[in-house]
């Protein structure tokens, strides 16, 4: 259906076209490419090539270093086009018609929008060269791409202009050093017009990870510490890319962790991989490959990577496939890491040992220790008036509690204090303030609440041991 649709307004396109003139035209298109070319433009061939719709910022930002590189100078031509439809650049020399420039406004980052020429043809001059290159995003049903054209010169040197632009793309990408994830277009489905949605995380200190330093050193070894002696490890034939399983409770500080790891060094391009997006894994590996160093996080990976022999959901085999796959070809210099986390590592143990070399490094989150846990009431506290008497009672209750249980424990103590002096300019909280928020938790909320947030009780049936009084 598409296709024939796209015939029919081809065919409307040249009736419109061919012999006519738009009152608002500026003039013919072939006029204005022989005196910038001084030769006619018709003689000249045309090589194209496509490009992901996510690089048109990145285009336009390479289309300029070009021509700053060399000194030169760049200008855009617009052109008149009927219904929205695509022209190609040779049916544009022959009867196009000069018109406005058409922008988009897209975003390149966080609250962050660059205006982009998304129809238009570049000209560009340095020296004695001179390039027309036409930049065109088709937008749905026409596809999802964007066409580059270019004219000037042979064929073999407009296609290596094409590769130095491609290049140009690839070093100065909008992307890179940025936090996002993409997202499927659902007029499309699958990966076809994928979306980038930029993300920032709150800043996040190594000393507010609260893991037993052997853990903490662990992960920062494996991960920071490969891509800071990256060169090193590249001139000793070393494999950079790595694969990292963070496994423990739920609430352990595993996210906490990885959020930590995307803003620890300068540079570092993290992608983010969940459910919604398990279509889009090829996409994802090769934007991360592209924008190396980078960061692929995938949460919750038991989701979909159950042991192959009890899965049911194709859809969910084909994606951890998938997933092993693109980490697998990777080259080994590609300084890229992925980094897996699960609650459930038993569901998935069988799957990823039957793929070995994927993952390189499993690290356990364990439930807090007692110094954890005074470490985590001294992190949670801050901003309050903390006046408990008796902290090692408190840190001796939350045995088993994991750093999602005592933050929320802290919030509530917090809320109790609020309601005693509503309007206060700060919130003292007591111990009769904690033995009022444990009481919600353990009692009152009962064993889902203490399961939601990582509450490991010795005696789950009996919830009484667990009493605040």
């Amino acid at each position: 259906m598409a296709c024939a649709l796209r015939g029919r307004l081809e065919n409307m396109y040249r009736f419109w076209h061919v012999g006519f003139r738009w009152p608002w035209s500026s003039g013919k298109l072939q006029s204005r490419l022989r005196r910038f070319f001084r030769t006619d433009p018709r003689a000249l061939p045309v090589v194209s090539r496509s490009f992901p719709k996510q690089d048109l910022p990145s285009l336009q930002v390479a289309l300029e270093k070009w021509t700053a590189e060399r000194a030169g100078s760049r200008s855009v031509l617009g052109y008149l086009s009927d219904f929205g439809m695509p022209v190609g650049l040779r049916e544009l020399i022959e009867d196009g018609e000069v018109g406005p420039v058409q922008h988009r406004a897209i975003d390149t980052g966080f609250q962050k929008q660059t205006t982009c020429v998304e129809n238009g043809i570049h000209l560009l001059t340095a020296g004695e060269a001179r390039w027309a290159v036409h930049v065109r995003a088709t937008q749905y049903p026409y596809g999802t791409g964007v066409e580059v054209e270019v004219v000037g010169g042979t064929a073999d040197a407009a296609g290596q202009f094409i590769e130095s632009l491609r290049e140009l793309v690839r070093k100065n990408s909008v992307y890179r050093g940025q936090i996002f994830s993409l997202e499927s277009d659902p007029r499309m489905g699958g990966a076809e017009g994928a979306e980038i949605r930029f993300h920032r995380f709150a800043a996040v200190r190594r000393e507010e990870i609260i893991l037993p330093e052997t853990t903490l050193s662990l992960l920062e070894r494996n991960t920071l510490g490969f891509l800071r002696h990256a060169e090193q490890l590249k001139r000793t034939g070393r494999s950079l890319k790595r694969g990292l399983l963070l496994h423990g409770k739920p609430g352990t500080g595993k996210t906490y962790a990885a959020r930590w790891l995307a803003g620890a060094m300068e540079g570092l391009t993290t992608i983010l991989l969940t459910g919604e997006q398990l279509g889009l894994v090829r996409e994802c590996c090769q934007m991360a490959r592209m924008l190396a160093p980078a960061l692929v996080i995938m949460e919750d990976v038991d989701l979909i990577a159950s042991s192959r022999e009890a899965m049911t959901n194709s859809f969910s085999q084909v994606t951890l496939h998938q997933l092993m796959n693109e980490m697998d070809g990777l080259a080994p210099s590609a300084e890229v890491i992925f980094l897996l986390t699960t609650n459930r590592p038993d569901a998935i143990e069988t799957a990823i040992a039957a793929r070995p070399g994927r993952i390189d490094q499993a690290i356990e989150f364990p439930l807090p220790d007692a110094d954890c846990r005074r470490r985590l009431f001294d992190l949670y506290a801050r901003g309050l008036q903390w006046s408990v008497e008796n902290p090692a009672r408190f840190i001796e209750k939350t045995e088993g509690a994991s750093p999602a249980f005592i933050q929320e424990l802290i919030r509530k103590a917090a809320l109790a204090s609020a309601e005693e002096s509503p309007g206060a300019d700060s919130l003292r909280v007591t111990d009769r303030h904690l033995e009022t928020a444990l009481r919600d938790l353990l009692l009152s909320g009962g064993e889902l609440t203490r399961s939601l947030l990582g509450f490991r009780s010795a005696t789950p049936s009996s919830p009484q041991s667990h009493s605040p009084s």
